[in-house]
């Protein structure tokens, strides 16, 4: 996958699950297909390694997560990639009616960078992954690790950590939040969480060890009693 031309030379890629740099002389970008994008409508859809019934099920994508659709040859079995999964999901619920964000044949980069929404779709294709303590890649995302890498992903960098990243950008109220603001839990006043806030109260954020990757309400339970502050960083 194609994620940047820097026009040097150089092509930065996704190969796998790591990113890297080649020389542009010996790849053909005109010859890259397209990588459609399809939400999931169950609620929770099986991925198999195999197009099969009897095919292992080697995920499990919650309703509204964004899969990456890779062969649509078989039309009952879409191959799809979900977060660093690939295997098989049945076409039937999956919607590939939304826009399309990757763009392979673009050499000015893979990610729509116009909008807030896209970003936010982008985020929600790592949906169910699990929680990795000090992660800050597809492989795995800690709560400031997954905002990072997000943001970067838009020609946003942030610093690392959740205590770094609460004092970027700008200062927004709880009644102003928009898509793609910041938002900080501190218990006891300790800033220890940060999330990506999406719509209608709810935000989007890699939750703790033995959980996963997951879409939240700020107005019940936990998030409710220890919301801290919000940014906006773009």
């Amino acid at each position: 996958n194609v994620l940047e031309d820097s026009g040097n030379g150089w092509l930065k890629i996704q190969y796998g699950q790591g990113e890297a740099y080649v020389s542009s002389q010996y790849v053909n970008i005109s010859a890259s297909i397209p990588m459609a994008n399809g939400t999931v409508t169950a609620s929770l859809l099986n991925i198999r390694q195999q197009p099969s019934l009897n095919g292992a099920v080697i995920a499990q994508a919650p309703n509204g997560a964004v899969l990456n659709i890779l062969d649509t040859s078989d039309s009952y079995w879409f191959k799809v990639r979900y977060g660093t999964v690939e295997g098989y999901a049945a076409s039937e619920y999956i919607n590939t009616s939304v826009r399309q964000v990757y763009n392979q044949t673009s050499r000015s980069g893979y990610v729509d960078r116009s909008s807030n929404a896209a970003l936010i779709e982008y985020a929600k294709q790592f949906l169910g992954l699990p929680y990795v303590y000090g992660g800050s890649t597809p492989a795995g995302f800690d709560c400031s690790g997954f905002v990072q890498y997000v943001f970067k992903q838009f020609g946003t960098n942030l610093s690392r950590t959740t205590y770094t990243q609460v004092n970027e950008g700008t200062y927004v109220p709880k009644d102003q939040l928009q898509m793609g603001d910041l938002v900080f839990f501190a218990p006891g006043g300790n800033v220890n969480h940060v999330g990506i806030y999406i719509s209608d109260g709810n935000f989007i954020h890699s939750t703790h060890t033995g959980d996963v990757l997951k879409i939240s309400s700020l107005s019940t339970g936990y998030y409710s009693t220890n919301y801290y502050i919000a940014r906006r960083v773009r």
